[in-house]
């Protein structure tokens, strides 16, 4: 894992009392362009507070990273890039955790952006590989990351960059 991520473990029962509200969350999806769209994103068919009670332990990451200049493009492959080195990890944390199962930083991106089958209403192409978002499944992100971590979520303003980007993922454990 790399030495610029951070980590914290939480107990389940604390992060679903005080972190995850489903409702609200579910509310803020519906704004994005993913919400229906992808596999792991809502509307699902499961209960959100029965996939996080399966499990005892939650193992966050934020990884904060700088944009280096004010492009969007720039920051977009940036962004991209830590991503999909932060899913790795986490896979290859699955492998040695039996029984865990990653939480990716924002929505499944394995088929690429906007290429996700549910859009067709086929089958997930690569259902070993998809999965969820805390965000997705209920859980306040920005309040993790301020209570667990010191630091808050920041967003372009004005069509300035922030000073930071932050990316969270997790590990629930058995």
């Amino acid at each position: 894992m790399d030495e610029d991520i951070i980590t914290r473990e939480i107990g389940i029962d604390e992060v679903v009392e005080k972190y995850v509200d489903v409702e609200k969350f579910i509310t803020r999806c519906r704004e994005c362009d993913s919400y229906g769209r992808k596999w792991s994103c809502p509307p699902y068919d499961f209960d959100q507070m029965e996939y996080w009670r399966k499990f005892s332990r939650l193992r966050l990451m934020v990884k904060k990273f700088r944009p280096e200049d004010e492009d969007m493009d720039t920051v977009f492959a940036a962004y991209k890039d830590t991503k999909e080195e932060l899913t790795e990890d986490l896979y290859d944390l699955e492998k040695e955790i039996p029984g865990s199962r990653c939480l990716f930083a924002g929505s499944c991106c394995v088929c690429g952006e906007d290429n996700c089958t549910k859009v067709n209403g086929e089958p997930c192409r690569f259902p070993d590989k998809c999965r969820y978002s805390v965000e997705s499944i209920g859980g306040d992100v920005a309040g993790l990351a301020k209570d667990l971590f010191g630091l808050d979520l920041l967003w372009m303003k004005d069509g300035k960059m922030p000073e930071y980007f932050l990316l969270m993922c997790g590990l629930l454990l058995p």
